[in-house]
């Protein structure tokens, strides 16, 4: 079953971090309209060596345990994001990642099988990380990067887990 992002968590534990952790100036926000709608906005700046603005949030405990990957709707700008995840086994600032484009101004639905998930530690491949496990999940979110500077915003309607063999 498909929750918008104000059901997870009640939509408050979602956050957003920008390069200013690096001495970047990207700015970004996070807002959950009343329909449950996520609206991820902001601006990426490439100055200061920054380039990136990130959106995480809380997963339940076994959120997406024995699905094949996330599938979302979404309506976008244009540029290309990352769904990531994280689970609470993987040490340091490893996540997994999975690239999409986000069709600009229109809503889409977007599958992400887990087997296509990348791990990636600081913008880097990591090659010893072990596979990603759909239990352990604590942690998902989206990341703009790529020296895409300027302007983005990435509309989440819906999120879900799906089984490798479930159509939209």
């Amino acid at each position: 079953m498909s929750k918008n992002l104000s059901e997870w968590n009640k939509g408050d534990s979602w956050h957003t971090t920008d390069d200013v952790v690096m001495g970047g100036i990207s700015s970004s926000s996070f807002t959950v309209q009343k329909s449950g709608t996520g609206i991820f906005e902001g601006n990426v700046s490439l100055e200061n060596n920054g380039g990136f603005s990130s959106l995480k949030g809380e997963i339940p405990e076994n959120g997406f345990s024995g699905f094949s990957g996330i599938r979302f709707k979404a309506r976008g700008d244009g540029k290309k994001y990352k769904l990531y995840v994280k689970d609470h086994n993987q040490p340091g600032g490893i996540n997994y990642q999975y690239e999409f484009m986000a069709e600009s101004g229109i809503s889409k639905i977007y599958s992400c099988p887990f087997s296509e998930f990348i791990p990636v530690s600081k913008g880097k491949l990591v090659t010893a990380a072990s596979s990603l496990e759909s239990d352990k999940i604590r942690f998902m979110g989206f990341i703009i990067a790529n020296r895409q500077n300027g302007n983005f915003k990435l509309e989440i309607e819906w999120i879900e887990g799906y089984k490798e063999n479930s159509h939209v």
